[in-house]
């Protein structure tokens, strides 16, 4: 049901309606931010050159294209697995601090740890 000219009109159920605006970000009336998705289709120059240059990439070498991707997914699985080691050596130093305080070979591997993981989230 659609509210116009102060009428209530009916509409197939598959009806939709879009509002656009040139406006960076639209400012509309709460019952109307209330009842809809708003949805920012900004684009700046720089993220569509990287989407052509991406879509580009994929039809000229579609091998590399694949293996990227991989690369990609494989690293995001790498970071994940960081931070998760990274929590759990922390959680374990602070229940137990002064045991694995008291071992230098604890510290040197900490301390290896973190400057690893520095290394990694730098590149």
């Amino acid at each position: 049901m659609i509210k116009f000219c102060g009428r209530r009109i009916l509409c197939h159920q598959d009806f939709r309606f879009y509002l656009s605006s040139p406006l960076p970000k639209p400012k509309f009336n709460p019952e109307i931010a209330s009842t809809t998705t708003i949805i920012n289709f900004g684009v700046s120059h720089d993220t569509l050159t990287e989407d052509l240059l991406s879509r580009a990439f994929a039809r000229i070498r579609p091998d590399l294209y694949r293996e990227r991707i991989l690369a990609l997914k494989n690293v995001e699985v790498e970071q994940k697995t960081l931070h998760h080691l990274s929590i759990t050596v922390r959680d374990k130093v602070l229940t137990n601090q002064e045991a694995i305080m008291g071992s230098a070979k604890a510290v040197k591997f900490i301390t290896d740890f973190t400057n690893a993981k520095v290394d990694v989230s730098d590149t």
